[in-house]
């Protein structure tokens, strides 16, 4: 009797960046803008605006991307565990297809030499 298992089931995918998980990092952009606000006082206004925007803008991008490499990095991971997976299920049925070819061949072997009476010409 050949038994076949199922096949492990895959992990669930990782889910997306969890823009909640961002947010006391934009409240640290947000007080890094207000005390670069606060220091310039004596600049005009639109040096002001640049010296209170430009940290603010390279907080945002540098969260934004550290965030979609973490995830590119799970998402590679998760790749790399349902291949995993799948390569042990072909192996394991690669096995069972090995053994039932030689059952097979064990069988018709034996009908062969019991038969061999009535197919002489028949050689395996």
């Amino acid at each position: 009797q050949v038994r076949i298992r199922q096949p492990k089931r895959h992990p669930n995918p990782p889910g997306r960046p969890n823009m909640l998980m961002m947010l006391p990092m934009v409240i640290m952009a947000l007080s890094i803008g207000g005390i670069s606000f606060y220091y310039s006082r004596g600049a005009d206004s639109s040096t002001r605006a640049l010296i209170t925007a430009v940290p603010m803008l390279l907080m945002a991008s540098s969260m934004i991307g550290v965030q979609r490499l973490y995830h590119r990095s799970q998402m590679k991971q998760h790749e790399a565990e349902v291949a995993r997976i799948d390569r042990l299920y072909e192996e394991h049925l690669a096995q069972i297809e090995e053994q039932l070819e030689h059952y097979a061949r064990e069988q018709r072997r034996i009908l062969h030499q019991e038969n061999a009476a009535l197919f002489p010409s028949v050689m395996l």
